[in-house]
């Protein structure tokens, strides 16, 4: 990654981003923490656009896709708090670096975790490039907890994260 994208996972509420960011991209879900993340962040007074992340393509038995009222809610929530919303698509993505992946551990005896394959590969990866390269942001945020590893003006996720304290990226 470039000092760009690699500084723009710095964008955790406890860290000051004055120098570093302005406007700043938020992966919402619909949750409670990202959505405490964005109202933290717009706080603070940083230019935000909330951003839904639709990684599986899914409709049960009578029709219903359950991302689709996630967005629903990610929509309303960007509305109340005044910011604009946006959605991505990274299916594709997650079906080949992700859920591929994890079929390939069960078949080999193993009980692999999707969710950090899906962390590194499409939210710390996949749409750390989308925020940067199609909106144009200076920085993301999150509602995960991560070790952020700080050097003068480049600051980026720990690998793994093994103890406390975290901080809230």
């Amino acid at each position: 990654f470039s000092s760009r994208v690699a500084s723009s996972s710095c964008c955790s509420v406890g860290v000051k981003l004055e120098d570093m960011a302005s406007r700043v991209a938020v992966a919402m879900s619909g949750g409670v923490d990202s959505t405490v993340a964005t109202l933290l962040l717009k706080r603070k007074g940083y230019e935000l656009v909330g951003v839904f992340m639709r990684n599986w393509d899914e409709r049960d038995e009578t029709g219903h896709c359950s991302a689709e009222s996630d967005y629903h809610e990610v929509q309303a929530l960007c509305s109340h708090i005044g910011i604009p919303c946006r959605q991505v698509d990274f299916v594709r993505e997650y079906w080949n670096e992700v859920f591929s992946e994890l079929l390939l551990g069960y078949e080999s005896g193993w009980t692999p975790n999707p969710d950090i394959l899906c962390n590194r590969r499409i939210k710390f990866r996949a749409f750390q490039e989308y925020v940067v390269n199609s909106l144009g942001m200076d920085a993301m945020a999150t509602g995960h907890y991560a070790r952020v590893l700080r050097t003068d003006k480049v600051c980026t996720t720990a690998n793994s994260v093994s103890h406390w304290p975290l901080d809230k990226a």
